[in-house]
């Protein structure tokens, strides 16, 4: 089907402009992904079980393929736009240039490496998809035939496109053509029928939780409809399947955007269904936090009353107390002597030289602080 887009853009042009959207995407795929690698790590603190779960292992094996796609995007970049020193660039006039004829060269093994690294996204997804499917259908099997179905004829589909794709030589508008929009179709088919079913039970539940849940506006409501649903990831399945049947370059742009979009919807819901477990692993953090600081001040205050009970139990120390304490005793009855004008001898002799009740509360007091300790 001849249009208006078919071979437009320009092939070195779109696979520029390819690289740039899928810089700018990629960058939100990494803010995203080390948000859900974090959240997976909170959950298995919160509910002390293993990390390397299923669901982690996928969200590696997603950042793998969408990784690999943009770096053999980056290297066909560099290797179409940079000549070698020991060729000659030379081009006829009308003819493509020379980026343009190194793209469409399908014996390059970075250009073979990216529609495989797209494939492997795309088919992981496509089961997280499913899965997800399935959660939401609260563990329905017969809601998820279709699409299991559906996702083995993507694997052969692709499987075939990769073949022709590397043993025709042809470019990807040529022999493995039909294959390609076929493996597109089968896509957007399990895109369509997984985003419009958990829409629709996210729907439903919505309405039926009007009265628990509280929305702060309509968006809220569609923000929650269109990530959980991966509606993205389908809208741009959709226009790739249309500019593959129109023979448009313009599909290297959608399907750039469409990879690392895959990831940024795999981590959205990863993070957004795990809210709760964020929440009760901040509080348990910050309760351990308390306990430490107070444990903390605690120890401090027990090392001070350590410190001072050592002091007082020292021989020099108690030594040092007591006769500060008998001196002032002598002086204190002195003084009452003095006072009361006493003018017995033995009186004073007695006040004196004899140990009254009061100067031998110190040195109970040294003994039984000798003994304690």
């Amino acid at each position: 089907m001849r249009t208006a887009l078919t071979g437009k853009p320009p092939l070195d042009e779109t696979r520029l402009y390819t690289f740039l959207a899928e810089t700018l995407f990629n960058g939100l795929f990494w803010v995203h992904f080390w948000s859900c690698i974090a959240c997976l790590y909170k959950r298995s603190v919160v509910r002390r079980e293993r990390l390397f779960m299923p669901i982690f292992c996928v969200a590696w094996l997603i950042w793998i393929g969408i990784t690999a796609h943009w770096i053999c995007c980056t290297i066909s970049i560099f290797k179409a736009f940079i000549a070698p020193p020991d060729e000659s660039y030379c081009v006829d006039a009308g003819s493509d240039s020379r980026a343009s004829a190194s793209f469409a060269n399908t014996k390059s093994a970075w250009l073979v490496a990216e529609p495989v690294s797209y494939a492997w996204a795309a088919i992981l997804a496509d089961g997280f998809l499913i899965y997800r499917l399935f959660v939401v259908w609260s563990g329905n099997w017969w809601i998820i035939i279709f699409p299991s179905i559906t996702v083995l004829g993507v694997i052969v589909v692709t499987t075939m496109t990769g073949v022709l794709f590397v043993t025709s030589g042809e470019f990807v508008f040529g022999a493995s053509k039909g294959w390609t929009t076929a493996a597109f179709a089968l896509t957007t088919a399990i895109n369509s029928y997984s985003t419009g079913f958990i829409a629709y039970r996210i729907h439903k539940t919505q309405q039926n939780s009007q009265g628990t849940r509280v929305f702060r506006s309509t968006f809220d409501k569609i923000v929650e409809v269109l990530v959980q649903s991966a509606a993205i990831h389908c809208l741009l399945s959709c226009i790739s399947l249309i500019l593959m049947v129109i023979d448009s370059n313009a599909v290297f742009i959608t399907v750039g955007m469409a990879v690392p979009t895959i990831g940024i919807i795999f981590s959205m819901i990863v993070t957004r269904t795990h809210d709760h477990i964020t929440e009760e692993y901040n509080r348990l953090h910050n309760n351990v936090r308390r306990r430490s600081d107070s444990a903390a001040e605690t120890g401090t205050a027990g090392s001070i009353l350590r410190s001072t009970r050592h002091e007082e139990s020292t021989p020099r120390m108690s030594t040092m107390r007591t006769s500060t304490i008998r001196t002032s005793t002598i002086s204190q009855n002195a003084s009452m002597v003095d006072s009361n004008s006493i003018k017995d001898e033995d009186l004073v002799e007695s006040s004196v030289h004899s140990p009254s009740p009061i100067s031998e509360k110190p040195v109970e007091f040294a003994a039984d602080r000798e003994n304690i300790v």
